[in-house]
């Protein structure tokens, strides 16, 4: 896009000469920006902390409790046992949404949307799942923490 800088001073008494330095700096995508790059979770009995950011992200993915138009990250893991139960806490200091997707990361089912900081799924299935950290809105972006139990 196009910048526009305004050099202006706070009275009409306050002139002179000065220097200004502009530098273009590209901002990093989170490494597990989209589902080509999803992270892997060993989520297991044990609780599992990931750490991560939306900062610069991109927004692919939305759920039916939000998500839209907001940078998100994805994170994947796999479900062995049948009837796992899975327990998933976000610690964020921005208002998160959470989706949980099985079977495919872009548009498989979702079987979870939660805007509470929480998701709670009793007896999954084995296979493979999709959990995409997001925000409510456009400002709703930021480090957090995730606890993730499956047992």
């Amino acid at each position: 896009g196009t910048y526009y800088i305004v050099v202006d001073s706070d009275a009409a008494d306050q002139t002179g000469d000065f220097s200004l330095t502009v530098e273009l700096e590209a901002s990093p995508l989170p490494a597990n920006d989209t589902c080509d790059t999803v992270q892997a979770i060993d989520a297991g009995q044990d609780l599992i902390q990931v750490s991560g950011t939306t900062k610069w992200g991109l927004d692919q993915y939305t759920g039916t409790c939000g998500g839209d138009g907001v940078a998100d990250v994805v994170y994947s893991f796999e479900a062995n046992n049948a009837n796992d139960d899975l327990l998933v806490n976000i610690d964020a200091a921005f208002d998160s949404v959470m989706i949980l997707r099985a079977q495919n990361c872009t548009e498989g089912f979702q079987l979870s949307c939660s805007t509470n900081g929480a998701i709670t799924i009793q007896g999954l299935a084995p296979g493979t799942y999709y959990l995409i950290v997001d925000g409510v809105t456009a400002a709703d972006e930021g480090t957090f923490t995730l606890d993730v139990t499956l047992n």
